[in-house]
């Protein structure tokens, strides 16, 4: 203190001569402001860093002589002091001491440090600027859950045993109590590292040296655990383009501050149509076999057509220890169109004639791959460009999970290879057609008809002639051979093309005529 008296008396004389020669011209203050502020506010025992206080002062005289003292009082109610002489040569400057260095004192006890600065020079005041510091025997007060609560303690004898706690209500946390050495420098430090499952609230931590002298107060510090913030990864779509019907598939990764994977809870994911107003939700929930977050959201034929918004919002994922996430929105895009319906015909390979019912069996899906019920169902008949007849409408059979429908072909429907489309459509603009051949013959049925009867008209020519023959027989009178032109008959039957019937008929002629031939011999 002497050295700093004669320091301050030099810095005086020197100063009064400068302004007595004229060197300075000096500016009386109007009553300065002073200001403390300790850096940093918090710290732990045994740092050795230390905490800076600054002493700020405006308004100052220029040039002036100015000296302040520094006063600590720790929490055991002892003080160390310091002072400080500066020479003014502006009107705003700052001054600062540090802690414990600059006092001679240390930092090994928890609590609070209340800081005084009292000015000696220019005046005399003894209580210009106060503050305070806390120490602790933890980096932070409070924690979220999966941190790491780093202690750190000083003030122990050199390889003193001291134990070790953290209790939460009157239960220690597992692991604890345990002990550990101090350091040379009396130091101990260690780490709690807490989970995703910790019990939320307050705990105590605890430190006591088995040789030290017991410390006033307490090495007892308590600590806050909250819940830990969730973070997702962005939200993706399966698809960014769908079909009114297909599934849109929604994925996500969520961790834990520490990088560790949730894989519990849930998050409600909000899909807002293109109106911008409506709103569908679904639930994301942990897949095992994706090792992901999904969700998926079926659509229908007659949600709407445009861009989607699907979001997640802040803190609305949480996993099962009530831990949530995400800090910031999660949103991703997809675009829903309308539906191409699939349609298919089953139609038959055969030819059909006229007075035939061309049965209809269509089946048509949806991009989702299940049956097209509700809507209209439609076939249209074309033959070389021309529409035969159309559109007919089908009905839907539950039983066969088909449309359904018919047509009679006609006599004046064209021979040929036919083309039947079939239209499948609803209300709200979901719309599929296909398409299937088959081959009519209608000539070919009026042939068969014409040719049906000249066979009859020779049949019956036939018969007629046989009785004739029997009657004139059983009379005994035979005047005339009957001959009749079986090779003409047979020709003439020939002509209708592999009709059972006729040739039955034509074999039973042949054979009559042969009998006939037979008798008439004998008779001879």
């Amino acid at each position: 203190m002497r050295g700093s008296r004669g320091v301050l008396l030099a810095v005086t004389l020197f100063l009064g001569i400068l302004v007595a020669v004229g060197g300075l011209h000096k500016v009386n203050a109007a009553g300065e402001g002073f200001t403390l502020t300790s850096l940093p506010a918090r710290t732990s025992e045994g740092n050795a860093s230390g905490v800076d206080l600054t002493l700020s002062v405006t308004n100052a005289a220029n040039p002036g002589s100015y000296s302040f003292t520094w006063t600590v009082t720790d929490p055991s109610g002892g003080s160390a002091s310091t002072t400080k002489p500066v020479l003014s040569t502006a009107a705003a400057w700052t001054v600062a001491a540090k802690y414990p260095s600059d006092f001679g004192a240390s930092l090994n006890l928890v609590g609070s440090y209340d800081v005084i600065i009292a000015e000696n020079l220019p005046s005399l005041n003894s209580s210009i600027a106060t503050g305070q510091f806390t120490v602790g025997l933890t980096d932070y007060t409070s924690y979220q859950r999966t941190s790491t609560v780093h202690v750190e303690a000083s003030g122990y004898l050199p390889a003193d045993n001291v134990t070790i706690n953290i209790v939460y209500g009157a239960t220690s946390v597992s692991g604890y109590p345990s002990s550990k050495n101090a350091d040379p420098t009396g130091a101990v430090q260690f780490s709690w590292q807490t989970a995703v499952d910790s019990a939320l609230g307050n705990y105590t931590v605890r430190l006591a040296g088995t040789n030290t002298v017991a410390k006033n107060p307490p090495d007892i510090q308590q600590v806050i655990v909250y819940p830990t913030n969730i973070t997702l990864t962005p939200l993706r779509t399966g698809s960014i383009v769908v079909q009114r019907t297909e599934t849109v598939d929604f994925w996500f990764n969520a961790t834990y501050p520490n990088g560790a994977f949730v894989n519990t809870g849930s998050a409600p994911l909000r899909l807002m149509e293109p109106d911008g107003v409506t709103i569908h939700t679904v639930n994301a929930i942990y897949d095992l076999s994706s090792g992901t977050y999904h969700a998926a959201y079926p659509t229908s034929l007659t949600h709407a057509q445009g861009t989607w918004t699907a979001t997640v919002a802040s803190a609305s994922f949480t996993d099962v220890f009530g831990n949530s996430g995400p800090s910031t929105v999660q949103q991703t895009s997809f675009s829903i169109q309308r539906a191409t319906l699939a349609v298919s015909l089953l139609s038959s390979s055969g030819t059909y004639a006229q007075g035939s019912v061309i049965p209809l069996y269509t089946k048509v899906t949806v991009p989702g791959n299940y049956n097209f019920t509700q809507g209209a169902v439609s076939a249209v008949f074309i033959s070389s460009g021309r529409t035969i007849v159309g559109p007919i409408s089908l009905v839907y059979d539950q039983s066969l999970g088909k449309w359904t429908g018919s047509y009679k072909v006609n006599r004046v429907d064209p021979t040929g290879t036919w083309v039947v489309t079939i239209i499948a459509s609803d209300n709200y603009g979901n719309i599929g057609q296909g398409t299937a051949s088959l081959n009519v013959d209608t000539q070919g049925t009026q042939t068969s008809a014409d040719l049906g009867w000249v066979v009859w008209l020779l049949v019956l020519v036939i018969v007629g002639l046989g009785c004739g023959i029997l009657i004139l027989r059983r009379r005994g009178v035979i005047h005339r051979e009957v001959k009749l032109d079986v090779q003409a008959i047979k020709q003439k039957a020939n002509e209708v093309k592999g009709d059972d019937f006729l040739q039955s008929i034509q074999t039973q002629l042949k054979r009559r005529a042969e009998r006939i031939a037979a008798e008439k011999e004998k008779r001879d």
